[in-house]
């Protein structure tokens, strides 16, 4: 699982949008636009139960950094 439609379709969409409350439309959005919301990751890691790259998600980098 390398990008966000990997991370999507390994964990389902439906049970994603479930678990964060989320419509399966936003979910689908956010496949196909490459990175998932980083609020996402705890709870996307902890169901596909193993670590995520943090590279699918839309983590904020200081640009100190």
């Amino acid at each position: 699982m390398k990008t966000a439609k990997d991370i999507i379709e390994f964990i389902g969409r439906d049970e994603i949008a479930l678990a964060l409350d989320r419509s399966p439309d936003r979910v689908r959005n956010a496949g196909v636009r490459g990175v998932l919301p980083a609020q996402w990751y705890d709870t996307l890691e902890q169901m596909a139960g193993r670590p995520l790259p943090r590279e699918a998600f839309g983590f904020l980098v200081r640009a100190d950094e």
